[in-house]
């Protein structure tokens, strides 16, 4: 079959976006940042990694993934939710305007 990302960029721009969107996080994982969602919100909680209580593996592990059921069920403090503010992304890494491509996942760490 044909990848999903080319089906949906013949199916239109929107069809390519939501494809996309859901891919970026993944995408910044496999250039060795980690990207993660939680709710209807982007994390790179990259240079948290040794800071994280709970150790580095469990955020490399949800990197390109929807961890909001994770992250809820272990019950995070108020001042946790607080601290991950500063490691949004801006919501126009994942818009584009129509016709627009969307922007690319971010460079390899080791650039």
């Amino acid at each position: 079959g044909e990848p999903p990302r080319a089906a949906a960029a013949e199916a239109g721009w929107r069809a390519f976006y939501y494809a996309f969107r859901r891919s970026w996080p993944a995408l910044a994982a496999e250039r060795g940042h980690v990207v993660l969602q939680l709710g209807d919100q982007y994390y790179d909680v990259t240079t948290y990694l040794d800071d994280h209580p709970g150790g580095p593996e469990y955020l490399s592990d949800a990197a390109g993934t929807d961890a909001t059921g994770a992250f809820d069920a272990v019950g995070h403090s108020v001042r946790a939710r607080e601290l991950l503010r500063q490691f949004a992304l801006p919501e126009e890494l994942f818009s584009a305007a129509e016709g627009e491509p969307p922007p690319p996942p971010p460079p390899p760490l080791d650039a």
